[in-house]
């Protein structure tokens, strides 16, 4: 990722030119690592053999194939696209689904985004830890920290583009300053791709601004960052203008579901050195152990800082000090501040994995290549033994990835279901010709144009140029602006079947000790009563064991 060279007056470092893993014994080892880690994931994985039921069906896959079907992400003010996603991975999505079949849309992140990951992971070390190989550092523990996969989100492709500001900020070799278009598209980038993505967009861009007042002993970089923060804003507002209609009508947030007690809350408790295997896999433990390998990054950047008057190497370790800062924050906000308003502690850490893969292995293999150019064998070896520990820390929970993946097909975190044989006979029976035909045939039943309520398991196989559709989904109830829109008339309900959740079902995951997870499915429990009552009310259509269509009273 070399924007340009390394600023003339600089020498790299005398033991880049030194024998043993320089030159291309070092790319020979870390692209045939890549290779293979990138061979074994489209074995296993491309496509895999279960996807989640929940958020992959009944949302991520959907947005995608409506958007070949009609041309816009826009259509469904109960789906979750302008909440929790603007859209920018279900784009990528699409471009998978314009050429493979649906199981094929696992490649956009675990297979592109890993192998984006770990080619920026490889540059970043290439030549600078001889005879070390450096370019393999980095990946080495991209591969071995668990990511807690358990859907199509963007976990991978997020941590690429962290990963990517990280370079352009702390790297010698980047322009200084970091141009101001690339940096506000990567942020832009991020944020369309997950909207939480913005706080590591909103601290690193800060971290970044201090260091520099700091380096400058000015203000002047308050007009770079205002810059940069303009052309983050001009990225993505295309995706937020999508969704205009939908932020106009945040006092439309009720339809109509009848009251439902809320109930008590779980006790969540959380401890982050503790060493027992957490539900997605590994341990508390080694995650704080990589927020330990930042810690010792940032004390390496500001020591490399202090004790330099050269502007490229303070650059550098100053990038390197804004970057664990900024990490380190990101964590502690997610962990303290957010995990009780979102989901919980166990979501909040797995929500914090593309900030760690996108921050910690760079600014490691930073930490150690600034030591190695003041030729510090001590320097060096420190923070490359933390990250080969912390490495090792995570080989359990990668060997059990690895079995995982070549039994059952898939490395979904909530591995007691995703390898039970129930689940995988569902989802073998879910990606079928069949699955899709019932589908299909059901939909046929309301009149062709005529707008309807979808609230099933696989939307994702209705004909969305068809009718206008109004997918429902569980996250889609808990924003500000759900509604049914007027004049939608019918309604297509899925009341049983493997993976449909019950009203019982709701109501005890609405004890979730996160606020949002709450929200988000006492809504849910009462749009299901909702339509329940609808249905009893309205002009029953069709039914099977499966499906209800109906006619809404309100259109009669």
């Amino acid at each position: 990722m070399h924007i340009i060279p390394a600023l003339s007056g600089i020498k790299l470092s005398s033991l880049s030119q030194a024998r043993g893993w320089s030159g291309w014994r070092e790319d020979a080892l870390a692209g045939g690592f890549i290779a293979m880690v990138i061979g074994f994931t489209v074995a296993t994985q491309l496509p895999p053999e279960a996807f989640n039921y929940h958020d992959d069906f009944q949302k991520y896959f959907a947005h995608p194939v409506r958007m070949l079907a009609t041309g816009t992400l826009f259509g469904s003010p109960l789906s979750a696209l302008g909440s929790e996603t603007l859209g920018g991975q279900a784009f990528l999505h699409a471009i998978v689904l314009a050429f493979f079949p649906i199981p094929f849309i696992n490649g956009a992140d675990a297979v592109f985004g890993l192998l984006l990951l770990m080619i920026l992971g490889a540059d970043v070390g290439r030549r600078r830890l001889a005879p070390l190989p450096g370019a393999l550092l980095a990946p080495l523990l991209i591969v071995a920290v668990n990511p807690q996969y358990v859907n199509v989100s963007a976990l991978y492709l997020g941590a690429a583009l962290i990963a990517a500001s990280v370079l352009l900020t702390s790297d010698e070799r980047e322009p200084d300053p970091p141009p101001v278009a690339g940096l506000g598209l990567i942020y832009g980038a991020l944020i369309a791709l997950k909207p939480l993505f913005a706080l590591f967009a909103a601290l690193h861009l800060a971290a970044t601004c201090n260091v520099r007042i700091i380096r400058e002993h000015s203000l002047g970089p308050l007009l770079w960052v205002a810059r940069i923060a303009f052309a983050s804003a001009l990225a993505v507002s295309p995706w937020l203008l999508l969704y205009l209609p939908y932020y106009e009508n945040l006092s439309v947030a009720d339809f109509s579901a009848p009251a439902v007690a809320v109930p008590g809350a779980r006790a969540d408790s959380f401890d982050v050195f503790s060493t027992r295997p957490l539900y997605y896999g590994a341990t508390a433990a080694n995650y704080a152990a990589l927020i330990g390998l930042a810690l010792l990054a940032g004390l390496w950047g500001l020591i490399g800082w202090r004790r330099s008057n050269c502007a490229p190497v303070v650059r550098n370790c100053s990038g390197i000090a804004a970057a664990a800062a900024a990490v380190l924050v990101c964590y502690a906000v997610l962990m303290l501040a957010l995990s009780q308003r979102l989901a919980g502690y166990a979501t909040s850490l797995r929500y914090s994995i593309p900030f760690l893969l996108g921050i910690v292995p760079f600014i490691t293999v930073l930490a150690a290549s600034r030591a190695a150019f003041k030729q510090s064998r001590a320097g060096v070896a420190v923070p490359v033994l933390a990250l080969l520990i912390v490495s090792a820390g995570f080989i359990p929970s990668a060997i059990d990835r690895a079995r995982q993946a070549i039994s059952y097909g898939s490395i979904l975190a909530f591995a007691p279901l995703a390898t039970a044989k129930p689940y995988l006979e569902y989802n073998h029976a879910v990606l079928s010709a069949s699955a899709q035909s019932i589908v299909r045939h059901v939909q046929d039943i309301i009149p062709a144009g005529e707008p309807f309520v979808a609230w099933i398991n696989l939307p994702f196989y209705l004909d969305f140029a068809r009718n206008p559709v109004i997918d429902a989904e569980a996250a889609g109830l808990a924003t500000a602006w759900a509604r049914v829109p007027p004049g939608t008339g019918f309604v297509l309900l899925e009341y049983q079947g493997f993976g449909v959740r019950s009203a019982r079902d709701y109501a005890q995951a609405a004890r979730n000790a996160g606020e949002r997870e709450r929200r988000i499915n006492m809504r849910a429990l009462g749009f299901l009563q909702m339509l329940n009552a609808e249905a009893e009310k309205g002009q029953l259509l069709h039914r099977d064991a499966h499906f209800v269509v109906f006619r809404r009273p309100s259109a009669e």
